[in-house]
């Protein structure tokens, strides 16, 4: 028989002893062996010392800093198999202590079960009709579909929103590079606490500062390139042959890019896994940034001294338009720090089948009506539908709904496949969005859900020392 003393504090800051188990370990495993309380028991003492968050020799207790309301439901889920919740808990607090104890929603009795649908949760009735419980459905139906675009909006929308909030602190954390990583390389402490500060934002203050700096300096890169393009900031080289225009020099560019060369420096140098670094969306993005500047700045070096004299050379005055037009990758730098937007790129990642299954609706209808308005349009005098080619960019603009007027059709015939064009676009488009925004909400969910399991070693010595002042 082996026994385990655990401690469980609650939010009110005393400290109590809610359960002791009398019981064998083998029938706390024997309920669910995947949970963290069964897989706790069968650890050695070592092992959980590095599972709780203190342990007390005086009375042989391990610690754990929970609610300790909920886990005495918990404790009486391993007793009786019966897994039951308090009644006047927030069911969404309840599923994260839940989540915490590792043990599946679906274990709730039937009387205590909640309908978990993206994190809105909505309490069963059987006792409706069945002509209210159709009802209920369409509009819950109806309000989480709006529900879920405004909600996809906003992230989007707002990229800093979650990065000003307080809230988890390793929420932008790239874990591309675990901690456990820097054991084994030359001066793995020193390289670790770098490696945090410039990865995760909410580490400390510093870090928090420093991606602020990172943050401001790319607004002003992006504000320096927008404002560049505006004649007055410009010098036009004009020829009777040719016009050329370049811009003349730009001290905050120059010291937006010293910056960023900094920071993705710093970042190589500290990472010990160098080959997943340069494989990482977001560093090819940095590099991708400070690239084209230095490319410009070596054209000296081999005897050109501004753009404008590479007229004459084939072909390099479209490779310098390309390094200009690689420069706008700095704007997704800001997937750096919104959760927004890497979850937003993880939807597109996993929406390739939805993405391409749009692509085809599309090409298919492209191909059908741009084919049908050429054969109706193409006689028509002054016509403007003079190849299937014309035709296609008039379908692609009808189908999107955005209708430059450019081309209009003449025939009743015409206006007839215009009008069955607009229709099909809309539907459309419309069909894989619903599918799209559920993965994105996935994918949003699936970031809190790994962020909140993850726990730092600052954090656990944190939670020890505070441990210690419940002591009496």
């Amino acid at each position: 028989m082996s026994h385990t003393k655990t401690n469980v504090v609650g939010w009110n800051r005393f400290f109590c002893q809610v359960q002791s188990f009398h019981n064998s370990t083998f029938q706390v495993r024997n309920r669910h062996d995947n949970g963290r309380l069964a897989h706790f028991c069968s650890l050695s003492h070592n092992d959980r010392l590095r599972e709780c968050d203190a342990y007390f020799d005086s009375t042989q207790e391990y610690y754990f800093e929970r609610s300790p309301i909920i886990f005495e439901y918990v404790i009486d889920f391993y007793t009786t198999g019966r897994l039951h919740r308090p009644m006047d808990v927030c069911p969404i607090r309840v599923r994260y202590e839940l989540d915490y104890w590792r043990i599946p929603m679906h274990f709730l009795a039937r009387c205590c079960r909640y309908d978990d649908d993206s994190g809105i949760f909505k309490k069963e009735d059987s006792m409706f009709s069945t002509s209210e419980q159709a009802m209920c459905i369409i509009m819950r139906f109806t309000s989480l579909r709006i529900i879920r675009i405004l909600y996809f909006i906003e992230l989007i929308a707002c990229p800093f929103k979650r990065w000003l909030t307080e809230g988890r602190r390793e929420l932008y954390l790239e874990m591309s590079c675990p901690p456990s990583a820097f054991k084994e390389v030359c001066l793995g402490k020193q390289r670790l606490a770098l490696w945090t500060l410039f990865e995760n934002p909410r580490s400390s203050n510093s870090a928090k500062c420093l991606s602020l700096i990172s943050a401001i300096f790319l607004l002003l890169s992006l504000a320096d390139l927008i404002l560049c393009s505006m004649p007055e900031l410009q010098d036009e080289h004009q020829d009777p042959h040719w016009t050329l225009i370049y811009l003349e020099a730009r001290p905050l560019d120059d010291n937006c890019m010293a910056w960023f060369t900094f920071e993705y420096i710093i970042r190589l140098i500290v990472n010990p896994r160098k080959c997943a670094f340069f494989k990482s969306p977001l560093n090819v993005i940095d590099l991708m940034t400070i690239l084209p500047f230095y490319a410009e700045e070596c054209l000296p070096l081999v005897g050109i001294v501004k753009a404008v004299e590479l007229r004459n050379i084939r072909g390099a005055m479209v490779v310098i338009r390309v390094m200009r037009l690689a420069r706008v990758a700095r704007i997704f730098k800001l997937a750096r720090y919104s959760t927004g937007l890497r979850a937003f790129g993880e939807t597109m990642r996993k929406s390739a089948a939805e993405l391409s299954m749009l692509g085809m609706f599309l090409l298919t209808g492209i191909m059908l009506f741009s084919t049908a308005i050429y054969f109706f349009e193409r006689d028509e005098q002054n016509s403007k539908f003079y190849s299937i080619p014309a035709a296609c960019w008039w379908c692609v603009i009808t189908m999107t709904t955005v209708g430059y007027g450019d081309l209009v059709p003449l025939t009743a015939g015409g206006k007839v496949v215009a009008a069955l064009a607009s229709v099909c676009g809309i539907i459309v488009l419309a069909f894989p969005i619903s599918m799209i925004i559920d993965k994105f909400a996935e994918s949003t969910a699936i970031w809190s859900n790994e962020n909140n399991d993850r726990s730092s070693i600052d954090e656990r010595q944190r939670n020890r020392h505070r441990s210690r002042r419940y002591l009496f």
